[in-house]
């Protein structure tokens, strides 16, 4: 938008989302930049979890069938097709590249003491946003208690 016959407008700054990196398993070439004070995270994972188990679903039910022609690229073609989609539910719901730095040669469906690939990267990086979850709110609390304290008890 423009100015419209030469109105004054008076700049401000709005500070930008900060985002913090984390570097996984020590791999420089694996960095990923979260914003773990989004509280959003969690509208995005309620919506973004029912369509990671729907997906989960697809890949169970997929058949090979040896008497089909092509059958194994065809069957090599759909896993890989499920999995990209898990990465871009994972990209939704951390708002952040997740599925392309997580992914290495690995699977998102992928199993491993009882839990998909998809389901330890939320539980891991959900942990995250729950620790700056309540650094944040405690720091808000203080910043409040502070500026209300002498207010309190008093009528």
């Amino acid at each position: 938008m423009g100015l419209v016959n030469d109105e004054k407008v008076i700049d401000i700054s709005i500070p930008e989302v900060e985002k913090t990196r984390f570097r996984v398993n020590g791999d420089n070439d694996k960095i990923l930049e979260l914003n773990t004070s989004d509280p959003n995270v969690l509208t995005r994972l309620n919506k973004g979890y029912k369509e990671l188990v729907k997906l989960t679903d697809k890949v169970a039910s997929l058949k090979y069938d040896e008497n089909e022609d092509n059958a194994s690229d065809k069957l090599a073609d759909a896993l890989e097709d499920l999995d990209n989609q898990m990465k871009a539910q994972l990209d939704y719901i951390f708002d952040a590249e997740v599925g392309k730095v997580l992914a290495g040669n690995s699977s998102m469906y992928s199993i491993r003491d009882g839990k998909f690939r998809f389901e330890t990267v939320i539980e891991t990086l959900g942990n995250l946003y729950e620790n700056s979850f309540n650094k944040e709110f405690e720091a808000m609390r203080k910043r409040v208690a502070k500026r209300t304290s002498k207010y309190i008890g008093k009528k």
